[in-house]
């Protein structure tokens, strides 16, 4: 499995270094041999899918037959299937990135804080749309325009796109994987067991003469 990290643009777009996200720094390449004769199906095969890099951790585990892999936080999803050629694999249609840029001096030509120097990106088969804390937003048609020449991110025509983009990158930062100490499971087979737990913080005991009392019960936390 051969990929790289982040491009650079050596002149693309005039630019020099890699911060922003045109293609010429943004995509990366994917190149994977698999010996196992279940990945015959695709050998010497082209896949226009879009991948990110935090699916290589997932593929890596699945190939070493780990049985186990934790997606309550691992981001990303293993490649295994989309290489053994299953048809039936519901894939990713958008890739995400994001940047952090505080430490650049672009930094000391604006008044903003460096928290807020922070750029995201989202990359779906037909448009990249670019989110620049503070700045003006930015769109572009891959289909149209695959070399981004023409910036669409202030084109009215195009309001509703950068709107679904923009609800895109919210949800997509609303859904990340925050919890890494309970995986999904530990979580189904906790719910709603505090009492079979030992969880008895209150306990309504029934007298036999006179009113129900509301007591204290001793708690096992174990």
């Amino acid at each position: 499995m051969l990929t790289s990290d982040h491009g650079g643009y050596l002149g693309d777009h005039w630019l020099g270094e890699k911060e922003l996200f045109y293609d010429a720094a943004a995509r990366i390449p994917m190149i994977v041999v698999d010996p196992d004769a279940s990945a015959d199906e695709t050998r010497r095969t082209q896949d226009d899918r879009l991948f990110e890099s935090i699916d290589l951790i997932p593929t890596f585990m699945d190939l070493a037959g780990c049985e186990d892999i934790p997606n309550h936080w691992l981001e990303g999803r293993s490649l295994v299937p989309l290489l053994w050629g299953e048809m039936d694999v519901a894939w990713r249609d958008a890739a995400f990135c994001e940047c952090d840029y505080a430490l650049r001096h672009a930094r000391n030509t604006s008044a903003m804080g460096p928290q807020d120097y922070r750029s995201f990106m989202i990359r779906t088969d037909r448009w990249k749309f670019i989110l620049n804390e503070g700045f003006r937003l930015q769109l572009f048609d891959m289909k149209n325009d695959p070399g981004e020449l023409v910036d669409l991110g202030e084109d009215p025509a195009h309001e509703e796109v950068r709107r679904e983009m923009s609800d895109r990158i919210f949800e997509w930062m609303r859904k990340g994987k925050l919890r890494t100490s309970l995986s999904n499971e530990e979580i189904a087979s906790r719910t709603g067991m505090a009492k079979e737990r030992g969880y008895l913080l209150r306990h309504l005991v029934k007298k036999k003469k006179g009113p129900a009392k509301c007591l204290k019960i001793h708690v096992d936390w174990r």
